[in-house]
């Protein structure tokens, strides 16, 4: 029989935790984009407001990319 250490417990709590947060929130409310700020090092960044969750980046759309304006 093997012995449960420390480190396990706190591995399985945060799985769990993570387990919990995915069930909670599935970030269809307010996202918030912060574009990088080159004077302040800030990175550019995309977040749940419901959970403070770090997401993937969103897509730029096409017509920003080409410079079009409507």
């Amino acid at each position: 029989m093997s012995r449960v250490t420390y480190y396990d417990v706190v591995d399985i709590y945060e799985i769990q935790k993570v387990m919990m947060l995915d069930e909670k929130c599935k970030h269809d409310k307010e996202k918030t984009y912060q574009p990088k700020e080159w004077d302040t090092n800030v990175s550019e960044s995309y977040s749940c407001d419901e959970c403070g969750e770090e997401l993937d980046l969103p897509e730029p759309e096409e017509d920003t990319i080409r410079g079009e304006d409507r």
